[in-house]
């Protein structure tokens, strides 16, 4: 029950090796510039939640990455959604002239989060955080197509077929029929993190 993921841990690595050590370089580089953070913002409310959220971004995509190479493609799937909402929040909550972080204090377990890609997307908040309107739609389609991760949608009862040989998936699998899945997933985490990393240096 508890033993370890390493033989579909070795079949992703065999396959997506350069992705691992892309996406490695990149979530480095973004760890550092959220430690220099703290030396270069105002220490408030305000920083303390939008680090907050940043951090949570980057720990969503790490993990995200992590159970994607453990064979758990809807769990990381889950994660690429919080990723996602956690970057929109720390957006909106950094700019004083966008009234998010004054609503989320008045009310912090009802503000409405999973809102937040929505949010930022409004023309104003664009504007304000200089947001490319393409871009963002972009980001925004592809996160709409991880709530599907959430629920048990028909994709995420198919991912529990292995296609290569007709079995069922009990835990963690390596499937070269979602081969080209897979590839799809490990771009979109390299992605991620390049918006980190730009959302990092704002």
């Amino acid at each position: 029950m508890l033993s370890g993921n390493e033989p579909v841990r070795e079949q992703f690595l065999a396959s997506f090796g350069p992705g691992l050590h892309n996406f490695s370089m990149l979530m480095s580089r973004a760890f550092r510039q959220l430690q220099s953070i703290e030396e270069r913002v105002p220490h408030e409310m305000r920083s303390a939640w939008t680090y907050q959220f940043l951090y949570v971004a980057f720990n969503n995509l790490f993990t995200a990455f992590h159970l994607l190479f453990s064979g758990l493609l809807v769990p990381a799937g889950n994660q690429m959604r919080q990723f996602a909402e956690a970057l929109a929040m720390a957006l909106l909550c950094s700019h004083r002239a966008i009234d998010v972080f004054v609503r989320l204090q008045r009310d912090m377990e009802r503000f409405p989060t999973h809102d937040a890609i929505r949010l930022v997307n409004k023309a104003r908040n664009r504007s304000l955080l200089g947001i490319d309107a393409e871009g963002w739609k972009q980001f925004d389609e592809i996160t709409r197509f991880y709530d599907a991760f959430s629920h048990s949608s028909i994709l995420a009862v198919a991912s529990t077929h292995i296609f290569g040989t007709g079995g069922r998936q009990l835990g963690g699998e390596f499937d070269p029929a979602k081969f080209a899945t897979y590839q799809r997933e490990v771009s979109l985490c390299l992605s991620g993190a390049m918006r980190l990393l730009v959302v990092n240096h704002r």
